[in-house]
C-alpha cells in the first residue's frame, strides 16, 4: 500500500509540472503575440531633439552667423557671402569672374588647375626632366609660358592660364590672390570645394 501511495504521488507531481510547464509556454506565447501586436514606437519631437544634439560636428567659422545651424546640402546652392569673410566688395568681384554661388566657388575649374599645380610642383626635379619626356600642359596654360617649370609657374599671374583673361586677373587680384600659388591656396575655394563635397555624404531628412 506504502509503495502504491508513492507512486500515485509521484504520478500527481508529474502532472503538476507538466501543467505548470505547459501554462508558462502558453503564457508566453501569448506575450509573444501582444509583443508583435504592438503599434510601432513614435518618437516625439523633443526626443528627435534630443537624437539631433548627439551630433557635434559644425563648420562656424566658415560660415556667416544665420546659416550655422543649417544642413550642408542646403547651403551650396547659396551666394558666396554665406561664407564668414566674404562681403560686397569680395562678392561682387567674385561675381564679375563668374562666381556667384558656393556651388560655383567649388567647382571652379582655374581653381582646380591651379591647386594641381601645386601639388604636383612639390615632386619636381629641377634640370632632370628627361631628354625624350613627352608631359607638358599646353591647353592650361599661355603659349608664352608652356616652357616654364611647374615650381615657375607657381609664382606666374593667374592670367597666365588658358582662357583666364587679364580682366579677370585683375578681378582676381583685388580679393588678394595675384598669383596661381594665390589661388591655389585660396581658402574659400577650399571651404566651398569641402562643403560640396562632404554635403554628399550628408542624410537629409
Amino acid at each position: 500500500k506504502t509503495a502504491q501511495n508513492t507512486k500515485q504521488r509521484n504520478k500527481d507531481t508529474m502532472i503538476r509540472r507538466f501543467s505548470n510547464g505547459a501554462l508558462q509556454r502558453l503564457w508566453k506565447a501569448e506575450q509573444s503575440k501582444q509583443l508583435v501586436q504592438l503599434p510601432p514606437r513614435k518618437f516625439s519631437a523633443v526626443a528627435s531633439e534630443k537624437v539631433a544634439s548627439y551630433h557635434t560636428i559644425n563648420i562656424n567659422n566658415a560660415l556667416m552667423k544665420e546659416s550655422e545651424n543649417r544642413s550642408l546640402t542646403s547651403i551650396i546652392n547659396d551666394p558666396t557671402s554665406t561664407l564668414q569673410g566674404i562681403g560686397p566688395k569680395s562678392s561682387s568681384s567674385l561675381e564679375a569672374i563668374g562666381l556667384r554661388t558656393i556651388q560655383e566657388l567649388s567647382n571652379y575649374k582655374f581653381y582646380h588647375l591651379s591647386k594641381a599645380i601645386a601639388t604636383m610642383a612639390a615632386t619636381e626635379e629641377e634640370g632632370k626632366r628627361p631628354f625624350d619626356a613627352k608631359m607638358n600642359l599646353n591647353y592650361g596654360l599661355d603659349k608664352k609660358y608652356e616652357s616654364c617649370s611647374l615650381k615657375e609657374i607657381l609664382d606666374l599671374p593667374p592670367s597666365v592660364l588658358q582662357g583666364l583673361s587679364e580682366e579677370k586677373g585683375k578681378l582676381w587680384k583685388e580679393v588678394g590672390v595675384t598669383t596661381i600659388r594665390d589661388l591655389s591656396q585660396y581658402k574659400y575655394c577650399q571651404w566651398a570645394e569641402s562643403i560640396v563635397l562632404l554635403s554628399k555624404y550628408e542624410e537629409v531628412n
